[in-house]
C-alpha cells in the first residue's frame, strides 16, 4: 500500500511537470494527437489482456 500512495504522489509531480512547468498538452493539437495515440494502443491492451494473464501463470 505505502508503494501505491508512493507511485501515486511520483504521477502527480510528473504531470504538474509536464504542464505547468514545461507547458505540454495545453494546446488542441497536442490533446487529440495524444488521444489518437492512446485509444488505440489502450483498446490492444484491453483486447489482449486475459491472453498476458494467461501467459504469466503458464509454466
Amino acid at each position: 500500500m505505502p508503494f501505491t500512495i508512493l507511485f501515486l504522489l511520483l504521477l502527480i509531480l510528473c504531470f504538474k511537470v509536464y504542464y505547468s512547468v514545461l507547458g505540454y498538452g495545453r494546446e488542441e493539437l497536442e490533446q487529440l494527437g495524444y488521444f489518437i495515440g492512446a485509444v488505440p494502443r489502450t483498446g490492444y491492451y484491453l483486447v489482449s489482456a486475459g491472453r498476458m494473464i494467461d501467459a504469466m501463470f503458464k509454466p
